[in-house]
């Protein structure tokens, strides 16, 4: 079984443990690390976007275009999204049309 888990690949993060179990249990499991994705939350700049962009910080768009990517590329049998992460609707898209569910688990 292969599984992508949107999370982070911190020992401490629901993400990297699931990936670890996942191994254990001789399953293929893939992290799309979500931990760095947002830098321009460092500056005042990409505050003031944030705010100004529903709450979405610049590099979401293009994040969410590499991961809705990879998992029209990818050969997964299962997505799991850990934390708090926004998607947009052609991520899910993606994952219907492909028949791979996706379990949100915070």
């Amino acid at each position: 079984m292969r599984i992508a888990i949107l999370g982070t690949s911190q020992e401490f993060h629901l993400g990297a443990m699931l990936a670890d179990a996942g191994k254990r249990l001789d399953f293929d499991a893939c992290i799309i690390d979500i931990s760095n994705y947002a830098k321009s939350m460092n500056s005042l700049w990409g505050k003031m976007f944030y705010l100004l962009n529903q709450k979405r910080p610049i590099e979401w768009h293009n994040f969410t275009k590499q991961c809705t990517q990879i998992i029209r590329e990818g050969e997964f049998d299962l997505v799991i999204v850990t934390g708090i992460f926004p998607l947009p609707l052609d991520f899910f898209g993606v994952a219907q049309k492909r028949g791979i569910p996706v379990v949100n688990y915070l």
